[in-house]
């Protein structure tokens, strides 16, 4: 969804990191109802690392 938004200048950093598709890969929102069993720790390293560069990226 957020690939068919344009976000103009501003919002140039943070669509190179939506464009490559290793961001926040393996993630999905049905994870918050499971038992966590099935998530990777080195997901979720990932994910805050990539978090931390999206926000970092556009100043906030």
């Amino acid at each position: 969804m957020l690939r068919d938004t344009q976000l103009g200048r501003q919002g140039k950093p943070l669509m190179d990191y939506i464009e490559n598709d290793a961001f926040m890969q393996n993630w999905s929102t049905d994870m918050r109802y499971s038992h966590g069993r099935e998530i990777r720790s080195n997901w979720i390293e990932a994910w805050a690392e990539q978090a931390r560069q999206a926000v970092a990226s556009i100043g906030t």
